[in-house]
């Protein structure tokens, strides 16, 4: 055992303790105790084992903002949960890879992988799995602007959680619902020049704040909760901010900062806060620091790869320039915004291709180990027949007479009979 493994105890605890640490924000404890569960996997060949440690580290990996590596991981737990049949395991990994997929900007993977999610889900009977999987269908929907789909499946995640466990874990949804009208909001004041009305957004903010008030960790979502409390709290200084109230945006956003751990959340809700503070900024007439705070969100979220936060960073710088009446500013932000898109397709090009060969090299590993077990009973057939008639010989003859032994019956005792044929060699 490596000395930085942790005392030796069952793998599932150590699973469940590592998850637990991840929800308190110790990341690096619960890197350590996935990551140990991950190495004895492999010692002991135990591939339902190794499934549950990597979905652990892809979690983990999302927690902090490393989506490539947590879908990476999550493809790979994927084929052993395909291995052992383990349909939830598979559409689990599947939907946390869409989540990745989503937040890197590479939508048609998002909601692909989330799709297939749903339909693994559906061959299982009704679940609060099923509340997981509508959650980041309807979140690959939202980062890729398909807003009424979003709806649908936020909608449909949220009459689960009230079928399901009344109401105690919808948190994630109302979250998600309300971030779903911030995102739509945005994008309409950036096509229309004004912003709608904010009266559903209050409406789903204060269903959010309810449903936190009442939160307890997230089933099957370790560490995500922290990071929803500050999406949301981030979505309630936007309202205040949007709806005129600049004053309360501003002092809210102040105290919320002061107590906030730092290091303790994800880039994306750290890239958030950024847009939340370019957005009052701009609110208060400061158009110098909100669009540096704009530049330092985009280069935050480029770091990163959050795509869509730096694709919304354009666009925010847009809408500023565009109502100071800078409108060749305004282009060369939409010229940046467009490269970022096409950009964004190349990346889901080359993704796709390297899912397609990894799909053909795990067809290749099977064929191959079909091969090698028809081969191995083959071989086993052979050791235990003559190769000239295909009669069984001495070792089956063996092995046939200890079994039949080892059965008999007092009352029936074994008779072997013994038959010659003259001159056999000559036939």
């Amino acid at each position: 055992m490596d000395s930085t493994d942790p005392p030796a105890e069952p793998s599932a605890r150590r699973l469940q303790a590592a998850r637990h640490a991840l929800d308190q924000g110790l990341i690096n404890q619960a890197r350590t105790l996935a990551s140990a569960v991950y190495r004895q996997s492999l010692a002991k060949d135990d591939s339902p084992l190794q499934a549950d440690a990597l979905m652990a580290l892809a979690q983990i990996d999302r927690v902090v903002g490393r989506f490539r590596r947590a879908i990476d991981t999550t493809h790979r737990a994927v084929t052993l949960f395909q291995r052992h049949g383990d349909i939830a395991g598979e559409a689990r990994a599947l939907a946390l890879a869409a989540h990745s997929a989503g937040l890197l900007g590479r939508h048609e993977e998002a909601m692909e992988s989330a799709l297939l999610a749903m339909r693994l889900g559906e061959l299982l009977p009704p679940q609060a799995l099923h509340i997981e999987l509508h959650n980041y269908l309807g979140t690959a929907y939202l980062w890729g602007r398909q807003f009424e789909l979003a709806e649908q499946s936020l909608r449909e995640a949220d009459w689960l959680a009230q079928l399901h466990t009344d109401g105690r874990h919808n948190f994630q949804t109302r979250t998600n619902l309300a971030w779903l009208e911030v995102l739509r909001l945005f994008h309409a004041r950036y096509a229309d020049g004004h912003l709608p009305s904010t009266h559903t957004l209050s409406q789903r903010l204060t269903d959010c704040l309810d449903a936190f008030d009442r939160h307890q960790a997230i089933p099957g979502l370790p560490g995500a909760g922290a990071v929803l409390k500050r999406i949301a709290q981030s979505t309630q200084v936007l309202y205040l901010c949007w709806s005129g109230q600049v004053d309360q945006a501003s002092a809210a956003w102040e105290s919320i900062q002061l107590a906030t751990p730092e290091g303790y959340f994800a880039q994306v809700a750290d890239v958030i806060a950024l847009w939340v503070s370019a957005e009052l900024h701009w609110a208060c007439q400061d158009i110098d620091s909100a669009l540096s705070t704009t530049r330092q969100m985009m280069r935050l979220a480029q770091a990163h790869e959050l795509e869509p936060l730096v694709s919304n960073g354009h666009l925010l710088a847009t809408q500023i320039y565009r109502q100071q009446g800078d409108y060749a500013q305004a282009l060369n932000e939409e010229r940046s915004h467009r490269q970022r898109e096409w950009q964004m397709r190349q990346d889901l090009h080359d993704s796709r291709q390297r899912v397609v060969q990894t799909h053909i090299d795990n067809r290749q590993n099977r064929r191959h180990l079909q091969q090698l077990a028809q081969h191995s009973l083959k071989m086993e057939r052979l050791s235990y027949e003559d190769s000239l008639t295909g009669i069984a010989n001495r070792r089956s003859f063996e092995q046939r007479v200890t079994a039949e032994l080892e059965a008999a019956h007092p009352d029936r005792p074994l008779c072997v009979a013994l038959l010659d044929v003259d001159d056999f060699k000559t036939i």
